[in-house]
């Protein structure tokens, strides 16, 4: 027969083995980032343009990920221009990232009011929020991953060429 304390002992390290091993292989927020790597445009309407926006997820987790969906709300100096959302389940190998396309409704109104500013600053401030959805350990959880940035538009113009000598 066992001591109380030592079945205590027992039970505490049981349960603590249990805890551990049912602990979930989400990665924490820190460990997640998601970026828009590419733009292009599909479709437009009088008061919305389908885009196609290229992100990448970057996983520096020791662990893969798996995400099952999620959804992506894009902003251009404060103001919610679009969003987009996927059901495409990905595999994200751990320490790595991949591509994703996912198709967002841009509010032509919003885009409208926001180009003066922008041609004038040249600088634009971008945001990305995204709410990501990951299966691990048969349970799935929300990850929110916010990523700003400012855009230099004068990066994006073509460099003036010198005139060119003409010789006889």
């Amino acid at each position: 027969m066992l001591s109380p304390l030592l079945r205590l002992c027992t039970l505490v390290t049981l349960a603590s083995g249990l805890l551990l091993s049912g602990c979930a292989t989400v990665p924490e927020q820190e460990l997640l980032d998601v970026k828009l790597v590419n733009l292009r445009f599909k479709e437009s309407r009088v008061l919305e343009t389908d885009a196609v926006f290229t992100i990448r997820i970057e996983n520096e987790s020791p662990e893969a990920l798996r995400i099952t969906g999620g959804v992506h709300k894009f902003y251009i100096e404060g103001t919610l221009i679009g969003k987009g959302m996927s059901n495409e389940t990905l595999e994200v190998p751990r320490l790595s990232s991949v591509t994703q396309e996912i198709t967002v409704h841009l509010s032509n109104v919003n885009m409208a009011r926001k180009i003066k500013p922008i041609i004038e600053s040249q600088k634009v401030d971008s945001k990305a929020d995204s709410l990501l959805y990951c299966e691990a350990g048969g349970r799935v959880q929300r990850i929110r991953v916010v990523h700003e940035g400012t855009l230099d538009v004068r990066e994006f113009m073509p460099e003036k060429q010198p005139p060119s000598i003409r010789q006889p």
